[in-house]
């Protein structure tokens, strides 16, 4: 039987993760490829929320070239291999040809599915106090995190990512890019945004190890070329 080691290897497969607004700006880059958590800042207004902690901040090229020394991308959704295609497109950084791309959430909605259609059918909704449109879905990945006994809603902020992003934004310009001197409230934004990214790389991580690791077959199910 083929096992996780033989489909994900470590040294070539990264999982990813953007932070954006609906306007096409990338704010942050979440990413693990075996090495543990990491994050690059994007965007030009967050630099001195990098040089603060230590972020390295990464221009366009930067991620087509991190990119490029892999094989297999995996994101949770097909928003992030849209976001690769148009950063290569627009900065004239060709992606290599052998690139693959691998939907974490059909990938393991599909587990769920066949391996776990019991615990999954009877997950509970989350984010009840919210407006029905706002609440995530059942395949949402805070939702399917629980699957894999990971139940971190109270800290998560679902649907707040951007306007934390953009509370530490706004503080930065109004200070000159200081990050020194943003408020306590700014700050804990900033940090709040962290934890997100880092629970979003983690859990889609554990699923997408779980789920191989008890259905090897999906692997080539719910891969494609990178390029589109």
């Amino acid at each position: 039987m083929m096992k996780v080691s033989d489909t994900l290897n470590h040294k070539n497969t990264i999982y990813i993760d953007f932070e954006g607004n609906k306007a096409g700006e990338l704010f942050l880059l979440g990413f693990d490829r075996g090495e543990g958590y990491q994050v690059w800042v994007l965007h030009d207004d967050l630099r001195g929320w990098a040089a603060a902690k230590g972020f390295y901040f990464a221009t366009p090229s930067d991620v087509l070239d991190l990119i490029n020394q892999h094989q297999v991308i995996v994101a949770y959704s097909q928003a992030e291999r849209t976001t690769l295609n148009h950063l290569a497109a627009v900065h004239g950084r060709p992606l290599s040809g052998h690139l693959k791309y691998l939907d974490a959430r059909k990938l393991c909605v599909a587990w769920a599915k066949s391996c776990r259609k019991t615990q999954f059918d009877q997950l509970p909704d989350l984010g009840t106090t919210l407006a029905e449109k706002n609440r995530p879905r059942k395949k949402a990945l805070i939702g399917m995190a629980r699957l894999v006994g990971l139940d971190c809603w109270r800290g998560y902020g679902f649907g707040l990512v951007m306007k934390r992003i953009q509370q530490v934004r706004t503080g930065l310009i109004a200070k000159d890019g200081q990050y020194s001197k943003l408020t306590a409230h700014q700050k804990r934004q900033a940090s709040k945004v962290i934890t997100h990214n880092t629970f979003d790389i983690e859990a889609m991580r554990l699923l997408v190890e779980t789920a191989l690791s008890e259905r090897p077959t999906l692997y080539k199910r719910y891969m494609s070329p990178l390029l589109t």
